[in-house]
């Protein structure tokens, strides 16, 4: 009897060492995200990559070309961009900061634009279009309004910063968006803004739209959320804000004003901003960036119950997510 008891306790031991040497050969230490979504039946793909790298700390350090740099208190204190490209005539230099600013809680308040510098070689005897060196300062890109204690923010009003592949910028007009929540997970939110090629392709500049989004959510731990958490804010959209928990569901309705009733207004500077009509920054903005109507989302997932694989479908168009972890 006592040989049997010592045979399973090291039948025991030697599993939950192996269990052991598994748990750490895992983390839900987010290291990369690559979205691929297919238009419709055999139509050419779309999408994007992020990858995340992490400093001494655990902190976040960057996100693709985009650096955090940190204070003493421990929050992001502004963030850079610089990225240089041979030219035939010369290099073309994009520069990038943005600053954070946090309230007396501790919670993102402002974000500003501190400069933007774009600078592309002419073409000699070619023709410009726009300029080939601009420099922009001191804008302010969002503030965030909060209800109560609450770490998430109830409105956010921001105006977009965009930049293609090609570095052309978009800095458009402004928008709001509300949050209602149920716990830490935004249970519906209201988009309000003006129109424009980046959301249709169909000549509608200047109308006024309200977006409402109602979403549902699965028990598992959101592949984002640690980061969220940490950051105070999502690392790669200003507006958005990153549930606790994996959407299950997403319910999305579109309202647009009469084109008799539209009157257009530029955003402020509208005349230093370069316009990028193009639509391969949707997909990049958030994980689950271009459906409308409803889209339902599938998981696969990882030992520690973290997602490697989103799917999701809806409105013509497939998505897929692919999620590493360090």
């Amino acid at each position: 009897m006592k040989r049997l008891l010592y045979i399973v306790f090291i039948c025991g031991l030697l599993t939950a060492c192996a269990s052991d040497d598994m748990e750490a050969l895992l983390s839900d230490r987010i290291s990369s995200m690559e979205t691929v979504a297919t238009v419709g039946y055999g139509l050419p793909s779309s999408g994007g990559r992020l990858t995340f790298a992490y400093d001494e700390q655990g902190r976040l350090k960057k996100v693709n070309d985009k650096v955090f740099y940190y204070g003493t208190d421990g929050k992001v204190a502004y963030s850079r961009v610089f990225l240089e490209s041979p030219h035939p005539h010369g290099k073309a230099v994009y520069m990038e900061r943005l600053s954070y600013h946090w309230d007396e809680r501790g919670r993102l308040k402002e974000v500003y634009l501190d400069s933007l510098y774009k600078k592309t070689p002419a073409i000699p005897g070619g023709i410009s279009i726009g300029d080939s060196e601009n420099l922009l300062e001191d804008i302010l890109l969002s503030t965030y309004t909060y209800e109560g204690i609450n770490r998430k923010p109830s409105t956010v009003v921001y105006r977009p910063l965009t930049r293609s592949e090609s570095n052309i910028i978009a800095i458009k007009a402004e928008e709001r968006i509300d949050y209602r929540y149920s716990g830490e997970n935004p249970s519906s939110s209201l988009l309000m803004g003006i129109m424009d090629a980046s959301i249709s392709p169909i000549s509608h500049e200047g109308r006024r739209f309200q977006l409402t989004t109602v979403n549902t959510y699965l028990p598992n731990i959101h592949p984002l959320a640690r980061l969220y958490k940490q950051l105070g804010f999502h690392p790669t959209d200003l507006a958005g804000v990153i549930p606790l928990n994996c959407v299950s569901t997403i319910q999305r309705e579109i309202e647009t004003e009469d084109v008799g009733e539209t009157e257009f207004t530029p955003p402020e500077g509208g005349g230093i901003n370069w316009i990028d009509a193009g639509q391969e920054e949707i997909l990049v903005d958030t994980e689950f960036g271009s459906f409308e109507g409803k889209a339902t989302y599938s998981y696969r997932f990882n030992v520690l119950e973290l997602p490697t694989e989103i799917v999701g479908e809806g409105n013509g168009i497939m998505q897929r997510t692919v999620i590493t972890y360090e």
